[in-house]
C-alpha cells in the first residue's frame, strides 16, 4: 500500500469551491442579494397601496374643492339696487324670465343661481309680480315674505308695520310677522302695526289698476291710506289719534299727493297739511 501521508490532497481538491468558507465581505453580500429578492414583491404591493390612498386622496380633495366652490365660491350676491322715482312705475324682467312691475317710489334687487335654481328678490315699496313656473321664488321684505313656484300676486311692502299681499293667479303662502298664511287666486291679506286684515277678496283688474295709480279699499283704516301716500310721494304722515277708527271704502287717485288728500280730506271730514320743509303731511280732525 502506498504511504497516504506523501500523497497531495490538493490535486483532488483543486476543483472544488467550498461554499461555506466565505469572507465577511461575500457573506454580507449574500445575505443582502437573499434578502432584496425576498422583500421586492412585497415592496411593489406595498407602493400600489400607496398610490392608491394618493389617487383616494386626490379625489377626495376635489370633492371637497367642489363642495367648498359650490357653497361658497358659487354664492351669488343680490344685484344693484332697482328703484323707481315718485310717480313712476317701470317694468323689469328677471333672469329666469319673470316679470316685475315696480309702483311708485319702490325698489327691488334679486339673486339668481343657474346651478340651484335659486331665486329670491328683495322688494321695498309696490311691486307687482308675474313668476314663471320653476323652484322657489320667495319675494322677501322687512316684515315677511311671499313664497311661491308659479303665479301673479301684488305686494305692497314699504314699511314692516304697513303690508299687503294680494293674489290673482294660483295661490302664495306669506309670511307676516313670522305667522304663515296661505292665499288661493283673488285672495289678500294685509297688516297694519300687528294687526291682520283677511284674508279679504280681490280682483286682478283692482289689483293692476294700482300700477296706473289708482287703489280701491274695502273699509280700510285712515292711518293706513295717510301711511301709504306719505311712503308713495316719499313724505312722513302724523294723524290725529282721535282718527284713528276711522274707516274708507272705494277707488282712490294717488297719482298726485295733493289730490288723493283733497278726496281723502272731503270723504271723511278731516283737515291736511303739508309742511314742504320737513316733508311732513299732517291729518287732523275739524
Amino acid at each position: 500500500m502506498k504511504n497516504l501521508r506523501n500523497i497531495n490532497i490538493g490535486q483532488f481538491t483543486d476543483s472544488y469551491q467550498v461554499p461555506s468558507v466565505l469572507s465577511k465581505e461575500e457573506a454580507w453580500k449574500l445575505l443582502e442579494r437573499k434578502i432584496n429578492a425576498e422583500i421586492t414583491p412585497v415592496a411593489k404591493r406595498k407602493t400600489i397601496v400607496v398610490n392608491w390612498k394618493i389617487v383616494s386622496l386626490a379625489s377626495a380633495a376635489a370633492v371637497i374643492v367642489f363642495i367648498l366652490w359650490f357653497a361658497f365660491g358659487n354664492k351669488q350676491e343680490y344685484s344693484p339696487l332697482i328703484h323707481t322715482s315718485v310717480a313712476a312705475c317701470q317694468t323689469y324682467w328677471l333672469p329666469d324670465s319673470s316679470k316685475v312691475q315696480l309702483n311708485s317710489n319702490s325698489s327691488i334687487s334679486y339673486l339668481y343661481n343657474k346651478f340651484s335654481g335659486e331665486r329670491n328678490v328683495k322688494v321695498v315699496g309696490d311691486a307687482l309680480f308675474e313668476v314663471e313656473k320653476g323652484d322657489n321664488f320667495i319675494v322677501g321684505f322687512s316684515g315677511g315674505q311671499v313664497k311661491v313656484t308659479g303665479t301673479a300676486f301684488y305686494v305692497s311692502a314699504y314699511a314692516p308695520e304697513l303690508l299687503q299681499v294680494d293674489c290673482f293667479k294660483g295661490s302664495v303662502v306669506v309670511t307676516l310677522d313670522n305667522q304663515d298664511y296661505s292665499l288661493n287666486k283673488g285672495n289678500g291679506i294685509r297688516m297694519y302695526k300687528g294687526k291682520i286684515t283677511g284674508p279679504f277678496k280681490c280682483e286682478e283688474n283692482d289689483v293692476r289698476e294700482r300700477l296706473n295709480g289708482f287703489f280701491y279699499w274695502n273699509r280700510i283704516s285712515l292711518p293706513e291710506i295717510a301711511s301709504l301716500m306719505g311712503y308713495r310721494f316719499g313724505y312722513k304722515t302724523i294723524i290725529d289719534p282721535s282718527l284713528q277708527n276711522r274707516n274708507f271704502s272705494g277707488k282712490l287717485d294717488l297719482n298726485e299727493l295733493q289730490q288723493g288728500l283733497l278726496v281723502v280730506s272731503m270723504a271723511m271730514d278731516v283737515e291736511y297739511f303739508i309742511d314742504e320743509d320737513q316733508k311732513t303731511i299732517f291729518l287732523n280732525a275739524k
